[in-house]
């Protein structure tokens, strides 16, 4: 018996295999809307179960838009969570998966809405030298915003209307245009329509002047050289995360009913919408010419 003795000694004294860390970080615009501490104390148990079951450990991290990108660039994150501007020009520079994106009201895309008040502007014209009101927490929105103004030769928001507001939470640009507070707002149709569940009588009182198309939902994405194993495992789990009470929890403090797949082709929308951005502020940059200097030279 005694020869089976260092066999055992061995066996227990092996060390466990480590589990592979995801490193995980967030965009800044997201932390504008998830407030940080609740993700990094308050869902960090959560956080502890679910990557425990797809057999990882992890970081968390929550940074500024560049700097997700360079980490991202240098490999250095596995998965991010970002704004979607962040993401358009992580996948301009870097090669990322698209995995997973929120539902909100049962669907994972939206339309951006110009609206003011019924009875009072029949169109964008109208609106110049008047007030709009906006929500900071999206970039995306400032841009449709601007490539609308300046597609109809409006030029930038700055531009053409006396004051443009920033507002800290989604629906407050719509309840400034219901008070008279901004005679315009830009906002998300899903917002309007959480608004309207509350008083249905809200959609009446307003007119939509422009809407997007629709743009799908900030996605969860990995970095390129993520195994495709990992991928695949970390996909399944994310799916399931409304299945169970800890997974509701988790995506709670996200804001989200559950989770859907996403690809790369979901985000061909908004790429057109930032290229079309682009293009029209390359244009604007291009008239601007140094003082005491005559165009062409």
């Amino acid at each position: 018996m005694t020869r089976f003795i260092p066999i055992l000694l061995l066996l227990v004294a092996a060390p466990a295999q480590a589990k592979p860390t995801l490193r995980i970080a967030f965009g800044d615009e997201v932390a504008a809307w998830v407030d940080p501490i609740s993700v990094k104390v308050t869902a960090r148990p959560l956080f502890d179960e679910l990557a425990g079951s797809a057999g990882y450990s992890y970081s968390l991290a929550f940074l500024r838009g560049p700097e997700l990108q360079r980490r991202i660039e240098a490999g250095t994150i596995d998965l991010g969570f970002a704004s979607l501007s962040d993401f358009i020009e992580v996948s301009r520079r870097s090669e990322v998966k698209p995995l997973v994106t929120g539902l909100t009201l049962g669907r994972k895309w939206f339309k951006l809405l110009l609206l003011v008040r019924e009875g009072t502007f029949g169109s964008l014209k109208q609106l110049k030298d008047r007030t709009i009101s906006t929500y900071r927490g999206e970039r995306v929105q400032r841009v449709f915003l601007h490539v609308h103004l300046a597609e109809k030769g409006h030029g930038s928001p700055q531009g053409f209307f006396s004051a443009v507001q920033v507002k800290a939470k989604p629906e407050s640009p719509v309840l400034d245009v219901l008070m008279g507070d901004a005679d315009a707002c830009i906002v998300s149709d899903v917002v309007l329509a959480a608004m309207s569940e509350l008083n249905p009588r809200l959609k009446d009182k307003l007119k939509v002047l422009h809407a997007s198309e629709p743009i799908t939902r900030l996605p969860l994405f990995a970095r390129k050289g993520l195994k495709t194993d990992d991928v695949r495992r970390l996909k399944e789990v994310l799916l399931k995360l409304h299945t169970s009470k800890k997974g509701k929890q988790l995506l709670l403090v996200f804001k989200k009913q559950q989770l859907a797949p996403v690809t790369d082709s979901d985000y061909d929308s908004v790429r057109r919408l930032f290229r079309r951005y682009d293009a029209l502020t390359k244009i604007t940059k291009n008239r601007v010419q140094p003082k005491g200097r005559r165009p062409g030279i």
